[in-house]
């Protein structure tokens, strides 16, 4: 017996298509002809099982939808459109069927005449450089070109992320001014990528010329930002870069939380001759009133028992317990170790 639906619940049905998506374009636009009700209060949305629905009895709903197409003269008939068609491609590329999802796309045209947008070329794009097929994500991307269709910013990211893999930085580099040239903004993530690959090489030059491109392509770093650069330089040892990176994050409007604190206090603890230094953060970070870690705490506390200071020990324990903030008030414990304190993050 036929039923009724209308595009919305097509598409609807394509998005919950999985690895049997296939299964249901043939069966059931192809093949059967899905008929179109052009009045939307008689549609029904599916339940996202598609198998399920149909042995299951229907419902008084669906017999009265029913009954109303039995009624009608004139049938239309329904086909799939790009969303439809891309939820299905995605599903296939979810699944693993990239080669079927090739079939899809090139179904589109030559069997419902539809012209593939933008997020139907970036379903391949993610799915290549999820396997980590550089060659076939770059042919994608040059197909799009060639189709007068521009990526967006997580279409390019995902490529990003892949080259600074293979450590690919200059080519990552090529990509950053692309999507400029081509209005898709890079945004902070698309940085990051590229200052993560550079943190790890140590590349102190280039990670800070990076730093300042960001200002010059107005994209404000965030936490991530700075905690990877701050670590990186203080494992390095270059404590006058140190400074000047931490002196220039409120000049951009950024106010480090306790993450950023904590890089700080955990490397400087690490570092000879730098207990002072990590002491100096920690109570920076209490007299902005930002909660420490209690890990923060343990740490600055077994260095300086370490050294022979339970005296600045006590100097701490006392400025915590002065301050406004309860939360601090309670972590001065942590700092004494009159108690242990679990850390929630």
């Amino acid at each position: 017996m036929s039923f009724e639906a209308n595009a919305r619940m097509l598409t609807s049905l394509l998005g919950y298509c999985k690895v049997v998506g296939n299964e249901f374009i043939e069966d059931n636009v192809a093949k059967r002809h899905i008929e179109l009700n052009p009045n939307p209060s008689n549609s029904y949305v599916a339940n996202g099982d598609w198998n399920k629905s149909q042995s299951v009895s229907p419902g008084p709903r669906i017999r009265h939808v029913q009954q109303q197409q039995q009624q009608q003269q004139q049938q239309q008939h329904l086909f799939v459109d790009v969303a439809g068609y891309n939820s299905l491609i995605a599903a296939l590329c979810r699944g693993g069927e990239l080669d079927e999802a090739l079939k899809r796309f090139q179904q589109m045209r030559t069997l419902h005449e539809l012209e593939p947008n933008a997020a139907s070329y970036a379903v391949f794009v993610r799915a290549y450089c999820e396997s980590r097929d550089l060659n076939s994500a770059m042919r994608v991307m040059e197909h799009m070109k060639m189709h007068d269709q521009i990526p967006n910013v997580f279409t390019y990211n995902a490529i990003i992320k892949l080259l600074c893999e293979r450590e690919q930085a200059e080519d990552a580099y090529q990509l950053l001014d692309e999507m400029i040239e081509r209005g898709a903004k890079p945004d902070t993530w698309s940085y990051n990528t590229i200052l993560a690959l550079h943190c790890k090489l140590r590349e102190v030059n280039r990670a800070l010329r990076l730093l300042s491109r960001m200002d010059k392509d107005s994209c404000l770093p965030d936490r991530h930002t700075y905690n990877m650069l701050l670590k990186m330089l203080i494992v390095v040892g270059r404590f006058d870069r140190v400074i000047e990176v931490w002196e220039s994050m409120e000049k951009r409007g950024f106010f480090p939380s306790a993450s950023t604190y904590a890089v700080m206090v955990h490397g400087l603890c690490k570092k000879k001759g730098k207990i002072e230094e990590a002491c100096r953060y920690f109570e920076m970070m209490v007299d902005e009133g930002v909660p420490p870690y209690s890990s923060t705490c343990e740490v600055l506390r077994r260095e300086l028992l370490r050294l022979g200071l339970g005296g600045r020990i006590a100097v701490l324990v006392g400025k915590m317990k002065r301050s406004t903030s309860c939360s601090i008030q309670e972590l001065s414990d942590a700092m004494d170790g009159s108690r242990i304190i679990e850390e929630h993050v």
